[in-house]
């Protein structure tokens, strides 16, 4: 009889403890599913002008979120075990597989008219002096949406700018001609002793859109770039697309936190490509007209772009008709380098005409890889 008891005690203490667990699991279920739903909600922006990404890992912006301590401390301890296989990393794809870089190019003629339809028989390419493993392909501008930044500089050097008005309305009227695809858009960033830039807008949105570009204060060019290009360009989710920033300058920097090289930088990291459009005229300083014309014209240089400088009033319209031109005969190369680079690292970019091709060819200088495999 004792003997039946016991049997009878060990089965429903048994019973009781498998109950306990699979309630416990159902509970670590039901916990894991609500931190899904805390994801997403609120993305880490980036600072203007950082030159790092202040970031977290996913399970520490999971844990910061949740208001119960017992339950912080329990979620991180089962952090590991929560979180799916994609978020940790285990089943992401290696660099050398996913490394697809894609840089805009320019090509000409011997008589310097745009060429468009350029094929990969027609190119060749080193990246850090190394042939790519492979060339993904070409696309032109028909085929891709344009980014577009135009800056304005608003520094109180503009107000003796013989040709400033003529480029503000240049640029106005270029904007609306340039952004003809459907999925194209544009900000506008006027710029001083600080920037302040617009969202990007569709043609629509820009149409009711008004900004006052009083000149007044000093000039922060790097640093509007910088805005530009790291918290505007690089953050468009649009992958694959057509960047370009238009300036609107005498390019005669006196109040920047960030440096040239540090501009040069974002731009290259966000594979921008930059027009420059002087304000200084013919009855400007010699030296300073030097000056602001030389940054003008490595910004451009650097980032496969043009600047035009010590223009007339009239001339101005012909500037941004030229830039135009240009956006339209625009070209994308994608291919995976011989060696990917998931640490973002500088790489040097040399793109040379084949050997029978009558090409003159331009490109970006550079570029920075991307620190995570593309999609």
């Amino acid at each position: 009889m004792v003997s039946f008891c016991c049997e009878i005690f060990l089965l429903g203490f048994t019973a009781a403890v498998l109950t306990f667990f699979i309630a416990g699991l159902l509970f670590i279920c039901a916990l894991s599913t609500s931190i899904t739903w805390e994801r997403t909600p609120h993305p880490v922006r980036r600072p203007a002008f950082s030159s790092h990404l202040l970031t977290s890992t996913t399970r520490d912006i999971i844990v910061a979120s949740m208001p119960n301590p017992r339950i912080r401390t329990t979620i991180a301890a089962l952090g590991l075990v929560l979180l799916p296989s994609h978020i940790t990393g285990q089943s992401a794809p290696t660099a050398a597989i996913g490394s697809r870089i894609s840089v805009a190019f320019f090509a000409n003629d011997g008589h310097d008219r745009p060429v468009s339809g350029v094929t990969q028989a027609d190119l060749a390419i080193l990246d850090d002096k190394k042939a790519p493993q492979s060339i993904v392909g070409i696309r032109g501008r028909t085929e891709l949406p344009l980014r577009l930044g135009v800056l304005i500089d608003t520094s109180n050097s503009e107000r003796s700018s013989d040709v400033y008005q003529a480029g503000v309305q240049a640029a106005s009227e270029f904007v609306y001609q340039v952004l003809n695809g459907k999925d194209d858009k544009a900000f506008i960033e006027k710029f001083n002793t600080l920037p302040s830039a617009t969202p990007f807008m569709t043609t629509h949105q820009l149409s009711t859109f008004e900004i006052d570009l009083t000149p007044g204060g000093a000039t922060a060019l790097y640093d509007a770039l910088r805005l530009a290009c790291d918290d505007r360009m690089k953050n468009d989710p649009v992958e694959d697309s057509l960047r370009v920033i238009v300036v609107l300058s005498d390019g005669d920097d006196n109040q920047s936190r960030s440096s040239r090289t540090e501009a040069i930088a974002s731009a290259q990291r966000a594979r921008v490509v930059i027009f420059a459009v002087s304000t200084k005229d013919s009855y400007s300083s010699s030296r300073q007209t030097a000056r602001g014309d030389g940054i003008l014209k490595v910004l451009a240089g650097e980032t496969g772009g043009l600047a035009f400088l010590t223009l007339s009033r009239k001339e101005v319209p012909k500037a941004f008709a030229t830039i135009k031109t240009q956006i339209e005969n625009m070209q994308l190369l994608s291919y995976v380098p011989a060696d990917p680079d998931p640490t973002g690292q500088y790489h040097s970019l040399e793109l040379k005409p084949a050997s029978k091709a009558k090409l003159r060819l331009r490109a970006p200088k550079g570029y920075y890889g991307d620190p995570k495999p593309s999609r």
